[in-house]
């Protein structure tokens, strides 16, 4: 169950970016 880190980054960045969205 090893994902592209890359991957990991990109969801872990894309929660950042749409927690200011969703408040």
């Amino acid at each position: 169950m090893e994902r592209s880190k890359s991957d990991v980054k990109s969801v872990k960045r894309e929660r950042e970016w749409r927690l200011p969205i969703a408040e």
